[in-house]
């Protein structure tokens, strides 16, 4: 469950960053889970489950995570709005190419923040980072936008994440 959770993180981020959006402060505090696997075992409300017992819906538990504080968060999708009407009124075409590497920039800083937070604070966390990695390149280089998480290139998903703790 723990790598199925590092994946789905790596999802979010990535389409979060897809939508033009930059967190600024993406550490593990600001991550949520509004379903966690041992609140899914009665009734299943906020459960991804088909079942009401604990066993099938912790096997088919999918984690909905929630990003939170937002306060240093800027829009890149703002930007390239703004920095496109001041590069055609200026007849500066270079700019635009500036602008998406500082986008990029941004992304990459949002990216390195995280994985410094999982490494400083959740010890031998570096198979959840590179789990994040995937998630993160499995959806950002889906450009159309449709990059569920459905489990799929989760290592140990199969066997619910079998020697990392849930």
């Amino acid at each position: 469950r723990t790598l199925l959770v590092a994946h789905t993180i790596g999802t979010l981020v990535a389409q979060m960053h897809n939508a033009g959006v930059i967190h600024g402060d993406l550490t593990t505090s600001n991550i949520m889970i509004r379903n966690p696997p041992w609140l899914c075992g009665g009734d299943g409300d906020d459960c991804t489950g088909t079942g009401n017992n604990a066993t099938e819906t912790s096997s088919s538990w999918k984690p909905q995570l929630v990003l939170i504080d937002f306060g240093l968060a800027t829009s890149t999708a703002s930007s390239k709005t703004s920095n496109n009407n001041a590069s055609s009124s200026s007849g500066n075409k270079k700019a635009k190419p500036h602008k998406q590497q500082h986008n990029a920039e941004e992304k990459a800083v949002d990216l390195y923040v995280l994985e410094r937070a999982f490494l400083s604070t959740h010890p031998e966390s570096e198979p959840l980072v590179e789990e994040v990695w995937k998630g993160y390149r499995g959806c950002f280089e889906n450009l159309d936008g449709d990059c569920r998480n459905d489990g799929d290139g989760v290592a140990g998903a199969a066997d619910g994440g079998a020697g990392q703790e849930g």
